[in-house]
């Protein structure tokens, strides 16, 4: 991920679902797995391989209890320490202590310290072969997966977190090293290398407002600087569509100009809040006062529609630590524009892209 900040506030900017400019905070709040299919011999015979006879002694022994019924033995890392920009490859060990009910799924995360640089590695267990609901009691299980670290990884060391998931639910920890209802599996050493310098951008007033009409073809954002193009947040590449943005400002307002080349412009859903990450849509994060914990997200979609909400602490949305308030019920008074150039939701066609504005009073 790349960071823009400047004056007065720091800000993050992702266009689409995937492709993120730059987050202050990784932000990922699905898991995945492979879902059930019928294996094959091979398949069977994989899964044969990595089911061990004995206990393993893996470099990283953590002996996690999982509601007394999975151990998490440990895991192996290589090569150790990691480099930025290069493939890691983990080596898990599971064992099964007791019956699993239907429906749990697992999870693997990595991140930075005090809760910075998520990156989902979720993955379904031995190649997707061997999904949790057809785990077994008295199964010792080797689980080998491997991302990539990004080339521009800003610390010395990441952690790595696993766990069970179903639904809303995460299953508990007992005992053994964890981050809330993580287990902590390791912490992995970072080849160092020449310090990264993020990327900074110095927001320019305008002495007029911006009128709101999705063209970004007033003067203020012809001198206005871009961001640059957008790169994929895994891998520091060209991301794909080409999205760049600029920021201006006024005594009351924090303008954010989007520009998307995207051939299928699309976007069905209309309701305020509704979740438009699943489709196109172009994305804010600010964290106004730099705490790294509460921010707030805003997006908009190529129909217009906005989703607005704040999360008070790292990934907590309101209604999570309030039982009273509805999902995502916090609105700003963001206003926003856009212009496509194309035909929205004729996807049989081919579009030339679309443009959004909004308008962020500072008060919010």
């Amino acid at each position: 991920m790349s960071r823009v900040s400047g004056s007065p506030c720091a800000v993050s900017l992702r266009a689409d679902r995937w492709l993120c400019a730059a987050a202050l905070l990784g932000l990922a709040f699905g898991c995945v797995e492979q879902a059930d299919e019928k294996p094959t011999k091979e398949d069977e015979d994989f899964v044969k391989r990595n089911l061990l006879a004995s206990d393993p002694t893996p470099h990283y022994a953590t002996h996690a209890d999982l509601d007394g019924k999975v151990e998490y033995l440990g895991l192996d890392v290589t090569p150790n320490p990691a480099e930025p920009g290069k493939d890691v490859h983990l080596t898990h060990y599971w064992k099964v202590k007791a019956s699993l009910a239907d429906g749990w799924r697992l999870f693997t995360h990595v991140g930075g310290p005090n809760k910075q640089g998520f990156i989902n590695v979720d993955h379904g267990p031995v190649s997707g072969k061997y999904p949790v609901a057809h785990w077994k009691k008295g199964d010792i299980i080797r689980d080998e997966h491997s991302f990539r670290l990004p080339p521009g990884w800003a610390f010395t060391s990441f952690n790595v977190y696993v766990g069970l998931w179903r639904g809303h639910e995460r299953m508990a920890i007992k005992s053994g090293p964890k981050d809330e209802d993580r287990v902590l599996a390791a912490t992995v050493p970072v080849q160092s290398k020449e310090p990264v310098t993020l990327k900074r951008y110095l927001v320019r007033k305008t002495s007029k407002p911006i009128k709101l009409d999705g063209k970004l073809d007033e003067p203020a954002w012809k001198t206005a600087p871009s961001t640059g193009m957008f790169v994929n947040t895994m891998t520091g590449e060209a991301a794909q569509p080409n999205t760049e943005a600029k920021l201006l400002w006024d005594n009351q307002n924090l303008y954010f100009g989007f520009e998307n080349a995207d051939t299928d412009v699309w976007g069905t859903l209309t309701a305020r809040d509704s979740k438009l990450w699943t489709q196109e849509m172009d994305e804010v994060m600010i964290d106004a006062n730099g705490d790294g914990k509460g921010y707030i997200e805003l997006q908009v979609a190529p129909n217009g529609t906005i989703f607005d909400t704040y999360l008070p602490t790292y990934r907590k949305y309101e209604d999570s630590l309030d039982s009273k308030r509805k999902p995502y019920d916090w609105n700003s008074k963001l206003k926003a524009a856009v212009k496509v150039d194309g035909t929205l939701n004729k996807r049989e066609d081919k579009d030339k892209g679309w443009t959004v504005e909004m308008a962020l009073p500072l008060a919010t």
